[in-house]
């Protein structure tokens, strides 16, 4: 991964991802920006900050990352089911009450 620095561009580059056959750049902190005198443009400019990945390195990103997301929505699910088994019991209780 490098770490291009804020960047502008056009409203075709200025998306969260993109991938070419050889890289694929991640765009973060999107922003319009007013073009500065003596500045030619032909549309809006915008302004992102830039990393470029090497399409491999990019995969296993996204698969190191799905797995982290995997754990924490077991641990998620755990908690959960914890929960509604103590809401059941509440309401148990509640309704031995009466």
């Amino acid at each position: 991964m490098k770490d291009l620095g804020i960047r502008q561009g056009s409203g075709a580059f200025a998306v969260p991802l993109v991938v070419m056959p050889d890289a694929v750049y991640v765009h973060t902190d999107i922003q319009k920006v007013e073009p500065q005198e003596g500045m030619e443009t032909s549309g809006e400019v915008y302004q992102y900050h830039e990393y470029i990945y090497e399409p491999d390195e990019y995969i296993q990103l996204i698969g190191n990352e799905n797995s982290t997301l995997k754990e924490k929505l077991a641990g998620v699910s755990d908690e959960l089911t914890s929960t509604q088994m103590a809401l059941v019991e509440v309401y148990e209780l509640i309704g031995g009450v009466q």
